[in-house]
């Protein structure tokens, strides 16, 4: 993974000539999959000592991923998945959500310090959500009750809008049927084996989409009209798009 992202930046022959290189902090870099892979493996057997049989009832009541992990099967063998495929699911949750959940609520925090009428208006809605559901003081909220509020909604989108957590180009191989590009696109035809990548933060900072991109402004997700927030929607892909979007889009 780690590997593989610095390999998509420098050619392969370079990539293979500089992992020789006997630098500590290097080696640390260019080892960081196989670290990962031994800590999934290791999760895994810990899992087992505890879980040595598992129902699908069981698999949800443990409450992490191993337990729906160790029940998947194979797409395309149909047999349960090995254990080196299941510490590389568990691998690839670790490396996806370690950095980009933190930076993305850092953003968001960092905002609604310096914006205080944006902080305003969220603590309002919240404080007013939670008189109306009866929450009484330390009581955590449950996620059915968040999603309601329209606000909050408008500050988190706009967070990864306007920093998305991931901008690395995402990149797609056209299939062997070719791709059409709308009108909107140009029309053209693209094909097989052709390389085709977007990047969020180049959509998303698109200026005819999102009038003043560098502005923190969650209103515009509320006061846009139809037609507006269907392009707004789709530039909007800090999770990416299509059978490959992550798993963590809700």
């Amino acid at each position: 993974m780690i590997e593989t992202a610095i390999q998509t930046i420098l050619p392969t022959a370079l990539y293979k000539l500089l992992k020789l290189l006997p630098l500590r902090s290097w080696q640390f870099i260019t080892q960081a999959d196989q670290r990962l892979a031994d800590y999934g493996l290791t999760a895994l057997h810990a899992h087992r000592a505890l879980y040595p049989t598992l129902s699908p009832a069981q698999a949800q009541e443990c409450g992490d991923m191993l337990g729906p992990l160790r029940l998947s099967l194979d797409q395309d063998t149909g047999l349960p998945m090995s254990d080196a495929q299941i510490a590389g699911n568990l691998a690839t949750y670790i490396l996806a959500g370690a950095d980009t959940t933190p930076a993305a609520l850092s953003f968001i925090t960092w905002e609604l310090a310096r914006r205080a009428d944006v902080y305003a208006k969220l603590r309002g809605e919240l404080e007013a959500a939670a008189r109306e559901a009866g929450l009484a003081e330390g009581e955590d909220w449950r996620f059915e009750q968040l999603k309601e509020l329209p606000y909050l909604a408008a500050v988190v989108k706009e967070g990864l809008r306007r920093y998305p957590p991931t901008v690395m180009p995402m990149t797609r191989v056209v299939p062997r049927e070719g791709l059409q590009l709308s009108p909107a696109a140009g029309g053209e035809m693209l094909e097989a084996g052709t390389y085709v990548c977007a990047s969020p933060w180049n959509l998303q900072m698109d200026a005819t989409v999102f009038p003043e991109p560098e502005r923190f402004e969650p209103e515009r997700w509320l006061s846009a009209t139809e037609e507006e927030r269907k392009r707004m929607e789709e530039s909007w892909m800090p999770f990416g798009l299509g059978v490959r979007a992550c798993q963590g889009k809700l």
